[in-house]
């Protein structure tokens, strides 16, 4: 028994030694949001809406309530860098700024298009939500309901 007490050890270690690496690799994401300059604004996250010309029109009817919120939360659109050449026809739809995925936003890209993000002003993401239909039915309350209980914790 003694014999094998060495690897038993290291075996141990590489144990402990996989689950940090992987506890870091996953928790990671959750922070480090590149987060974009947005003037004078009192909300304590930003909205980081990703989409694409290809999603699905039902999931996109939540636009219509980002464009009604541009005046109380910052609002990014993002798209993907094939989709950049349409910049002009976005800027025309959509009250918020668009910008193209670059490389920090790819990392943080959902799965699921469109997804609404809410990102703090230190970088860590608050909620994702993936765009679904109905989804204008709740978004509102949601957003003003988060906005009241970040202003609450950050007092």
């Amino acid at each position: 028994m003694k014999k094998y007490l060495p690897v038993l050890a290291v075996i141990f270690l590489i144990l402990v030694a996989v689950y940090l690496c992987m506890t870091v690799f996953f928790n990671k994401p959750l922070s480090g949001f590149p987060i974009r300059e947005t003037g004078e604004s009192d909300s304590p996250f930003m909205l980081y809406f990703y989409f694409s010309r290809n999603s699905c029109s039902s999931c996109m009817e939540v636009v219509n309530t980002l464009n009604r919120l541009t005046d109380d939360f910052p609002i990014f659109g993002v798209v993907p860098e094939q989709e950049s050449h349409l910049m002009d026809y976005f800027k025309k739809k959509y009250r918020f700024p668009i910008i193209t995925a670059n490389r920090g936003l790819k990392k943080f890209a959902p799965i699921h298009n469109p997804t609404l993000m809410g990102v703090l002003k230190s970088g860590r993401i608050l909620f994702v939500l993936p765009g679904v239909s109905g989804q204008n039915e709740y978004l509102e309350n949601f957003l003003y309901e988060l906005y009241r209980k970040a202003l609450a914790y950050s007092d």
